[in-house]
């Protein structure tokens, strides 16, 4: 009874081996940081008027990977420091009499497109209309997967921090 038990014994543990040597091991790959192209342009002087549709189209410097994600900011003022108040877009602006001014956009690997929009030709207004000025930050897919619901409403200062962006070199586009 002792063999039988000892034999068994012996048995299990080397199945045991063989099975946990056999077993599928997850693959980790590693995505290269930091990316090899700016993460930060700022798009100054936009114009939007009838003759563009209310909308301004650039391409990055660099094509983005398929993954990444853009956020947009609209720089609605500045502070008495002159530090830039950046407002995430997309974003209403409501007015006194009641009509309200839309800035919103989309984006693809290569490109993207800044959209103003309203009510009652508010937005024609040269406050809204002309001489604008954008942040479009790039997202890394590693930070951007899952999240774009959540990027979009960060603060610009939360997206840089969070996702150790280097804002210290922003691409100007126009």
């Amino acid at each position: 009874m002792k063999k039988y038990l000892t034999i068994s014994a012996l048995f299990l543990f080397a199945f045991g081996t063989v099975v946990s040597c056999t077993t599928d091991r997850e693959v980790i790959q590693e995505v290269p940081t930091p990316v090899d192209y700016p993460q930060v342009y700022d798009v100054k002087g936009v114009n939007f008027t009838a003759n563009n549709n209310y909308s301004y189209n650039k391409g990055f410097t660099k094509p983005m990977l398929d993954q990444d994600y853009v956020v947009v900011y609209h720089q609605s003022g500045t502070l008495t420091n002159g530090k830039p108040i950046w407002e995430p877009v997309p974003t209403t602006i409501y007015l006194q009499n009641g009509d309200e001014v839309d800035y919103n956009y989309d984006f693809s690997v290569n490109d993207f497109t800044l959209y103003l929009g309203g009510t009652n030709a508010s937005f024609t207004l040269p406050e809204f209309a002309s001489n604008q000025t954008f942040r479009v930050v790039l997202v890394p897919a590693e930070f951007g997967k899952g999240t774009t619901n959540k990027l979009s409403k960060m603060s610009y200062d939360e997206v840089i921090q969070r996702y150790k962006i280097d804002d210290s070199k922003v691409v100007d586009l126009k």
